[in-house]
């Protein structure tokens, strides 16, 4: 998922931003929690990296609890306010020093500069200046990865179907606007309507393969496997479905095989990709009462990485317009 937010041969040329930084996060499994430092304070600043530097007794009581929340901080800051070259820059928080009120930052170019220690309030003021590439000041990002943020639908594994890529955020921003139009999630959209829409009413069934692309790779027997059943799922909650045109069952983008790590491209029809965004296009708990009702008999795991897959759609969408 990581060309969701953005082109990596772009980023190697200009960077990122802070919301690409965000994006690139979440579309990697992290909970996320963002703040731009014009709309945060420098009360709210320390209270964050108390939060990811200091462990209070609780903590250490609870340091061999696997659930324990580790969070991470870091900092999207202008170097020229720390009277350094360069302009924007990244880097993880690695400890705080209440009494110089200081905070220790990493990843610092150390060819120029090293990891060194800055106060607290002149790091805070460091992301005040707006960055032109986004008209927004800079800012500090929160990032764990145990499920207990509040967007857990952000903590999510690996696609096993499908790809996503930068170039196809200007679709997902039409879809998530036709969606919108219809009244979001709250109000659920039936099969047809996603149907309709993705293939142009007709006229196009190969336009869903704008939005996603399968994968390419499988390695092992087992990720073949898990392959397999969760294919044949959706294609027996598509059985269910009435008035779904054979030919999207059986119609399939052909793709160029990888040489350098794909002995085979995946087999996904039209249909089958239709429905997974059909299912992201809900709210989470309509895409569980459809996926465990008591007549989908296939095992637990197989209904859960489909959950999965619908969630990581439905994130996708709502980063498509992040800026």
């Amino acid at each position: 998922m990581l060309n969701c937010c953005v082109d990596l041969e772009e980023v190697k040329k200009i960077g990122i931003t802070l919301t690409t930084f965000v994006c690139l996060a979440l579309c990697q499994g992290l909970d996320v929690t963002y703040h731009l430092g014009q709309e945060s304070s420098i009360d709210d600043f320390r209270q964050a990296v108390r939060s990811s530097c200091i462990s209070n007794s609780s903590d250490d009581d609870n340091k061999n609890n696997k659930t324990q929340r580790n969070e991470f901080l870091v900092v999207s800051y202008s170097r020229k306010t720390l009277g350094q070259t360069g302009s924007g820059h990244f880097s993880p928080v690695a400890a705080y020093d209440e009494t110089s009120d200081s905070v220790l930052i990493l990843d610092t170019a150390r060819f120029k500069y090293g990891t060194h220690w800055v106060s607290l309030q002149l790091l805070f003021d460091a992301m005040l200046p707006i960055d032109p590439a986004t008209t927004k000041s800079r800012g500090y990002i929160l990032i764990s990865h145990d499920g207990v943020s509040e967007n857990k639908e952000s903590h999510l594994p690996i696609s096993i179907l499908f790809r996503s890529s930068k170039s196809q955020n200007f679709v997902r921003k039409q879809y998530k606007s036709f969606l919108s139009e219809r009244g979001g999630c709250c109000k659920p959209i039936e099969f047809q309507d996603v149907l309709r829409y993705w293939t142009k009413d007709g006229n196009d069934n190969l336009f869903v393969w704008n939005i996603l692309s399968p994968q390419l790779c499988r390695k092992s027997e087992e990720e073949e496997q898990n392959f397999n059943n969760l294919l044949s799922l959706i294609k027996r909650l598509l059985s269910d479905v009435p008035d779904v045109p054979k030919q999207l069952m059986s119609l399939q983008n052909t793709f160029t095989k990888d040489k350098k790590c794909c002995e085979k491209s995946s087999s996904i029809s039209v249909a089958e990709a239709i429905y997974v965004i059909y299912l992201a296009s809900l709210r989470k708990d309509q895409r569980k009462e459809i996926l465990f009702a008591d007549s989908v008999s296939d095992p637990e795991f197989t209904k859960n990485q489909l959950l999965d897959e619908a969630a990581l759609v439905h994130i996708a969408l709502n980063v498509s317009d992040m800026e």
